[in-house]
């Protein structure tokens, strides 16, 4: 899991700095795009928290 993520993270690497500077920057359609690509990372961490999903994604 850590590889494919690592994988994905280094193809796409160059397109989630734009992203990111453009959402730094205050372009407010950026944040979702961040958030979408962050999301199968948060939920694989939040796997290990001893909380229900939902929960452990939201704190």
């Amino acid at each position: 899991m850590q590889k494919e993520i690592l994988e994905c993270i280094g193809a796409q690497n160059q397109s989630f700095s734009i992203i990111l500077r453009r959402a730094q920057s205050g372009d407010t359609q950026a944040l979702p795009s961040i958030l979408d690509f962050l999301l199968p990372v948060l939920e694989h961490l939040a796997s290990f928290i001893k909380l229900p999903r939902e929960e452990s994604i939201n704190k």
